[in-house]
C-alpha cells in the first residue's frame, strides 16, 4: 500500500469518526496531529507487543551467585514522543535473596523513570536551553507531549551525571599524558580560558570555561567547548583532554590566550608550554586605562593623551619600554595613589612580559583578543545559570553545563546513541 492510499485511508477513518477538517490550516493540523498520534502509539504498542522484550530464559544469574527465575511480563507506562503506550517487560526473580530485575528497563534505561529515550532526549534538549517549567511548556507546545517541570529537571540531572562523569575520565587520561584520539589536526589551534561567577546554593563559585578553536582549509570557524564548576587542578585535565582531541600534540601553531588571570599562565601555562602565550589586548588596555583615570581624572583630555601614548607603546610591542617610561614617572609624583596605580600597572605588565609582544602577533596574523572565550562564558553558562533568582546545586550546574558542552560540540546525537540513561 502507497502512501497516497493509507492518507486517504486515514481521511476515511477520521470522517468515520466525525472529524472534518475544513479550511482552517492551523485546525486541520492540530486535529491531524492528535490522530497521528494516537495512531502512532497503537502502531508502537502493537510492534512492542510482538516481542519477547527482556527475556533472557527460563533464569538468568544473579548477583547472590544463585539464579533468578522468570516469573512473567510486567505491563509498564511508558510516556514517548507519541504519548503514554504500555510495555510488557520480561520480569525475573531471585528466591534466595529477593532481589528482583527487568533487564528491559535496564537496558534503555527505563529504571529511574517512566519516559522514553526519545522523550527523555527532547526535555534534556529544553532544559538545557530555558528554566525547567519553561522546557515543560516548551516541550508541550512543539511536540504535543508534556512532562512536568520536576521530570524534565530529573532528566536534565540524570543524563547530565552521564555525560559530567564521561568528561571526568577522559580528563583523568591527564594524570599519566594518555592522550585522546584526535580529530584531524588544525594548521594553527587557539585555546583560550576565562571564569565566570554562577550563584550555588551556598555561595558563588566560578566556573571556568575553555574554547578550543580554529580555522579549515576553507576558512570555516570551528570551536569546542568545555565548562568545569571545579577547581584550578581539576579543569587543567579537562582543558589539556579538550586541545589534545582537537589536535595540539600535530597542529602546525598553537596560541594560548588569556586575560592575564595567574591561573592561566600558572597552571595552564605549562600545560600548553609549546604555545605561543598571549594577554587579551583589550584586559591589558582595561589595566592601562583605569591607571590613567587615577593619574589625570575619569574623561579629561590629559587622561586620553596619556593613554594613547602607552597604547602606542603597547600596539608596537613596546612593553618594556612602556615599562622604563613608568618606572621614571612615578620616581616623579608625589600622591602615594597615583604612585600606587603606576605600581599596579608596572606589576601588570612586567608579570606578562613576552605575552604583550602584539606587534610580533600582529604580524603573524595571530589573534590577540579573548573575546572568543568571553562569548563562550556567555552563551555556555550564563544564558541558562545566570537567570534572576536562579541558584544550583554544583552536581545540577555541572549537569547543565556538560550537556550543553555536548550539545555545542556536535556530540549530541552521539551521546544520545550511547544509551546513556541505562548507565
Amino acid at each position: 500500500m502507497d502512501i497516497t492510499t493509507m492518507a486517504q485511508e486515514v481521511r476515511a477513518w477520521m470522517a468515520s469518526e466525525g472529524l472534518e477538517l475544513g479550511e482552517d490550516l492551523g485546525r486541520a493540523e492540530e486535529v491531524v496531529r492528535e490522530k497521528m498520534l494516537a495512531l502512532g502509539r497503537a502502531v508502537l504498542e502493537q510492534h512492542l507487543a510482538d516481542r519477547k522484550l527482556g527475556y533472557e530464559g527460563s533464569s538468568r544469574s544473579c548477583d547472590c551467585g544463585e539464579s533468578q527465575r522468570f516469573v512473567g511480563y510486567r505491563l509498564k507506562r511508558v510516556t514517548t514522543l507519541l504519548g503514554n503506550v504500555k510495555v510488557k517487560r520480561a520480569y525475573y526473580h531471585c528466591g534466595e535473596c529477593g532481589k528482583s530485575c527487568v533487564p528491559y528497563d535496564q537496558k534503555i534505561g527505563l529504571c529511574a523513570c517512566a519516559a522514553s529515550p526519545g522523550l527523555a532526549k527532547a526535555a534534556c534538549l529544553a532544559g538545557i536551553e530555558v528554566p525547567f517549567a519553561q522546557a515543560s511548556e516548551l516541550l508541550a507546545q512543539l511536540s504535543g507531549i508534556r512532562v512536568s517541570e520536576s521530570t524534565a529537571c530529573r532528566l536534565t540531572r540524570r543524563v547530565g551525571k552521564v555525560a559530567d562523569a564521561r568528561e571526568q575520565a577522559q580528563a583523568k587520561r591527564a594524570e599519566d599524558w594518555r592522550s585522546p584520539a584526535e580529530a584531524p589536526q588544525a594548521g594553527r589551534l587557539y585555546n583560550s580560558a576565562d571564569g565566570t561567577m554562577v550563584h550555588t546554593l551556598k555561595q558563588w563559585q566560578e566556573v571556568k570555561t575553555q574554547v578550543c578553536y580554529w580555522k579549515d582549509a576553507d576558512q570555516r570557524h570551528h570551536a569546542r567547548y568545555c565548562s568545569r564548576l571545579e577547581g584550578i587542578e581539576e579543569f587543567t585535565g579537562h582543558a589539556w583532554a579538550l586541545a589534545s582531541r582537537w589536535g595540539l600534540e600535530k597542529c602546525r601553531q598553537s596560541v594560548l590566550i588569556g586575560d592575564g588571570a595567574a591561573w592561566i599562565w600558572d597552571r595552564l601555562g605549562p600545560v600548553f608550554d609549546e604555545s605561543i602565550q598571549i594577554v587579551d589586548w583589550y584586559h591589558a588596555m582595561e589595566h592601562v586605562w583605569s591607571c590613567g583615570r587615577v593619574l589625570h581624572g575619569e574623561g579629561m583630555p590629559a587622561c586620553r593623551t596619556w593613554v594613547n601614548a602607552a597604547e602606542t607603546l603597547l600596539w608596537n610591542g613596546r612593553w618594556a619600554e612602556l615599562l622604563e617610561r613608568l618606572g621614571s614617572e612615578t620616581k616623579r609624583v608625589r600622591s602615594r595613589t597615583k604612585r600606587v596605580a603606576l605600581q599596579s600597572l608596572m606589576t601588570y605588565l612586567g608579570n606578562q612580559g613576552s605575552r604583550l609582544d602584539y606587534q610580533k602577533f600582529r604580524d603573524q596574523g595571530l589573534d590577540i583578543g579573548s573575546g572568543t572565550v568571553e562569548s563562550a562564558c556567555r552563551h555556555v553558562v550564563q544564558s541558562r545559570l545566570k537567570r534572576s533568582g536562579t541558584r544550583w546545586s554544583p552536581a545540577g550546574a555541572q549537569a547543565v553545563l556538560s550537556l550543553r558542552c555536548c550539545k555545542l560540540n556536535l556530540q549530541w546525537d552521539v551521546f544520545w546513541s550511547s544509551r546513556p540513561l541505562a548507565a
